[in-house]
């Protein structure tokens, strides 16, 4: 009877790490998705800010320019906050005639959206009017983690943190 009793805490010792190490890669995944995600969602401005280089080229229009994005909302650029042309093509919009501003504008909101994909997801673009121009695309997003053990973990406030993932565009 004693056996019995010991081998049934050692089997039950056992499926409580084998649950534990199912939550650890189930949140493990999550952060792994969150990452991919910003990878992507960086590839799609700098290619949107390539398709628009006449506008991205410009050291006049870019000049110093710092956006940042909240979902749709454009802060930081006046001139890029202030162009809100819908530059989509669609069954109502067949012909959209959009100048270079204002088709940055659209990809900015557009990707600004997308980023509402991603836990507390934000933009910025920082862009130099130095020849050739150049800019800093900056995706970032809460990660929460997910510790081991209890002593990796000071306070519950400090199992989520903000990462962020950068790249210099020159279109």
């Amino acid at each position: 009877m004693i056996e019995v009793m010991i081998s049934l805490v050692v089997i039950s010792i056992g499926l409580l790490g084998v649950a534990k190490l199912n939550a650890l890669s189930i949140g493990n995944s999550r952060v792994s998705g969150s990452r991919s995600l910003a990878a992507v969602y960086l590839g799609s401005i700098s290619s949107a800010m390539h398709a628009n280089g006449r506008y991205w080229q410009s050291p006049a229009a870019v000049s110093t320019a710092r956006i940042t994005l909240t979902g749709a909302r454009l802060g930081g650029d006046g001139v890029l906050v202030s162009k809100t042309t819908d530059c989509s093509y669609s069954a109502s919009n067949t012909a959209p005639s959009c100048d270079g501003a204002q088709m940055a504008s659209h990809d900015l909101r557009t990707w600004g959206t997308s980023l509402e994909q991603l836990p507390s997801g934000a933009g910025s673009v920082l862009c130099t009017s130095s020849v050739p121009v150049s800019c800093v695309v900056s995706v970032s997003w809460a990660e929460k983690y997910i510790a081991g053990n209890s002593a990796a973990v000071a306070a519950p406030a400090q199992q989520t943190v903000t990462q962020t993932l950068s790249a210099t565009v020159q279109p």
